[in-house]
């Protein structure tokens, strides 16, 4: 066999091509991936502010709507962004937000407070409820299906759970859900999602309203299983009736809610 001969010269050349070629390819793939981690980073870094101030934000207005903070009671920005690890700037822009949906209120040279429950608004938001809850009661009892039935069905089981471990919490989210599934079935979740966020001061008042109550709470989860029935039935005139009755009841019963936390609503002056 006959092997070609090859210079030393010549051997460096092609020792010298491949290095460079490898050399080349290493640094562009270098380069590729430093550009890509740096889009990943700067994405990250945008969208990271946001999602804090998004869960500073749902983190407050649930503690407010639940009692966490109480209504009157000073809200310490340097607490807040203590409890949930966060920066300075997502805990403050959340206090912005909730001072413009009405449940904090700031005082010059004083600070941030929970904003007293305006009876007013609540009043204002449970005619809204009640007006739009019949309609789609009726819409619901004509068109709900199995599988609406079963989910309204679950929710109402959970409310039982609830009520023998006595959770307030669980027990108005399951109610919650109960409600939504009704406006799911009567293809309004546009209309239950713009009444959640202007009822601020009803679902304060409504926290009370179970608290106060107690051991009230059978009542409520015996109407919601009238309400199940109806809607199983097929009952829009029967449905309508029951669901509207049992949220009469709410504000029907604020003179004893008033009785029990007087120091958690508006004077009525200064609700005018």
């Amino acid at each position: 066999m006959v092997f070609p001969v090859v210079s030393n010269t010549s051997m460096l050349v092609l020792l010298s091509t491949g290095m460079l070629e490898s050399i080349w390819k290493i640094f562009c793939e270098r380069i590729w991936a430093m550009g890509t981690t740096d889009t990943a980073t700067a994405t990250a870094e945008t969208e990271q502010p946001e999602k804090q101030q998004e869960q500073a934000y749902e983190t407050l207005r649930d503690g407010i709507v639940e009692f966490t903070y109480l209504p009157g009671q000073r809200l310490s920005a340097k607490e807040i962004r203590k409890q949930m690890g966060l920066g300075r700037t997502p805990v403050r822009e959340a206090i912005v937000r909730l001072q413009q949906d009405g449940l904090v209120t700031t005082k010059p040279k004083s600070g941030s407070y929970v904003s007293l429950i305006n009876l007013k608004n609540a009043e204002c938001a449970h005619f809204l409820r009640i007006t739009v809850e019949r309609a789609v009661a009726i819409d619901a009892a004509a068109q709900i299906t199995d599988s609406e039935l079963e989910e309204m069905a679950g929710s109402i089981q959970a409310q039982e759970q609830s009520l023998i471990a006595h959770d307030q919490r669980n027990f108005l989210e399951a109610d919650n859900a109960m409600h939504q599934a009704v406006f799911a079935a009567a293809g309004r979740l546009t209309e239950w999602d713009w009444l959640t966020r202007t009822s601020v001061d009803l679902n304060r008042f409504r926290w009370l309203h179970v608290k106060a109550r107690s051991v009230g709470w059978t009542s409520i989860l015996k109407e919601h299983q009238d309400y199940y029935q109806a809607l199983r039935a097929h009952q829009p005139l029967n449905a309508a009736y029951i669901i509207e009755h049992h949220l009469h009841v709410m504000l029907d019963e604020k003179e004893e809610v008033l009785k029990v936390f007087p120091q958690y609503f508006a004077l009525e002056e200064s609700q005018a």
